[in-house]
């Protein structure tokens, strides 16, 4: 009960910070080529994967629903070989997210954003939320949470993309 409270909270506190822009960034728009640091400090850039479909997810490590669809995508990634999947923690500790994705036994390329600055560049109104990004860099799907259909809807999704693709 707790948690859902939380997470209510945290998306009407992103709402308003996104002042007036209370929508996720648009299908049909170009996707902001963000540059963070990975697990181990290296920098990251989206548009380093352009040419392949990306699936990209906002999570942090104490939402139920952001481990579960990480885990998804962790044990489903070698399905949908040919898509690049970045998630993107927002929090300030590297070591907080590296026993997270452990204890879950998650192996993602995960950026970390200390800053939040991608809430606003992707417009994100409540955790996890993810984007499916064609090979030339825009958006084609959003998922807000995580639930069955989500998780059905990114697989076909994907391979619609790749299949485009070939």
């Amino acid at each position: 009960m707790r948690l859902k409270i939380a997470v209510r909270a945290l998306a009407l506190l992103l709402c308003f910070s996104l002042a007036g822009k209370a929508h996720a960034l648009a299908v049909g728009s170009q996707a902001p080529d963000i540059t963070l640091p990975k697990l181990n400090g290296a920098q990251f850039s989206l548009s380093s994967l352009r040419g392949k479909p990306v699936i990209l997810t906002f999570f942090t490590t104490w939402s139920d629903s952001c481990a579960e669809n990480l885990k998804f995508l962790s044990s489903h990634g070698k399905s949908l070989k040919g898509a690049g999947i970045v998630t993107v923690a927002f929090e300030n500790k590297p070591e907080t997210v590296s026993g997270f994705l452990k204890k879950h036994d998650i192996d993602l390329l995960t950026l970390i954003d200390a800053k939040k600055t991608s809430i606003r560049d992707f417009r994100i109104l409540i955790i996890p939320m993810t984007f499916l990004i064609d090979a030339d860099g825009i958006v084609d799907k959003v998922y807000v949470d995580f639930d069955e259909a989500v998780m059905e809807s990114i697989t076909e999704d994907v391979k619609r993309l790749l299949s485009q693709k070939s």
